[in-house]
C-alpha cells in the first residue's frame, strides 16, 4: 500500500464528549505515525497542524460518511483507509465502507483500527450525548439490530 488515509467517525454530540475525544486521538496518533490525512465529520476535532478534511453537514448518516470518504480518498489518490469509529459502531462502519468501495468501483483497502478495543465498553457510551442512540448500550444496539438485518437496498434509502 503506497498512501493511506484515515476516515474517522464521530459516535455521539458534541465533540466534548468522552467517545469522540478517544476518537480524535487514535485519530491524531495515527496520523502523526503514518504520516495520513484524516477524513472525519465536525464532532471529532483534530489538532489543527494535521491534515484534515471534514464532511460537510451536522451529523451525516454512516453510509454518507463512507461514500463521501470514498470520493475523498480517490481525489487524494490514496489506496488504503485506516477506519477509526468506536467499538460498538465500527463492524457496521465497516460494512458501509466497504459498500461505499464497491459503489464506486474502486480498489482500496480498508484497515479495521484495532486501537479502538483497548478501551472499556462502557465507555462508549455517553449519558451527555445529545443523539439518545449514544447514551446507553440498550439504546444503541435496539437502533443497531435492525440497521444490520435491514437489507442493504433499503438501508441505502434510510442512509441517504
Amino acid at each position: 500500500m503506497s498512501k493511506l488515509g484515515i476516515v474517522a467517525f464521530a459516535f455521539g454530540v458534541p465533540y466534548t464528549i468522552e467517545s469522540n475525544k478517544i476518537i480524535a486521538t487514535i485519530a491524531q496518533e495515527n496520523s502523526l505515525e503514518h504520516k495520513a490525512p484524516i477524513y472525519t465529520q465536525s464532532d471529532i476535532v483534530i489538532n489543527e497542524t494535521l491534515n484534515i478534511n471534514y464532511i460537510e453537514g451536522d451529523q451525516p448518516p454512516t453510509l454518507r460518511i463512507a461514500r463521501e470518504a470514498i470520493k475523498w480518498a480517490k481525489k487524494n489518490d490514496l489506496d488504503g483507509l485506516l477506519i477509526i469509529a468506536a467499538a460498538p459502531h465500527i463492524n457496521r462502519a465497516m460494512r458501509d465502507m466497504k459498500m461505499a468501495i464497491k459503489e464506486a468501483k474502486q480498489k482500496i483497502i480498508l484497515i479495521k483500527c484495532l486501537d479502538v478495543y483497548n478501551y472499556p465498553k462502557a465507555i462508549w457510551f455517553c449519558s451527555n450525548s445529545s443523539q439518545t442512540r449514544t447514551k446507553s448500550k440498550m439504546e444503541w444496539y435496539k437502533r443497531e439490530i435492525i440497521l444490520k438485518i435491514l437489507p442493504f437496498f433499503i438501508y441505502k434509502r434510510i442512509a441517504n
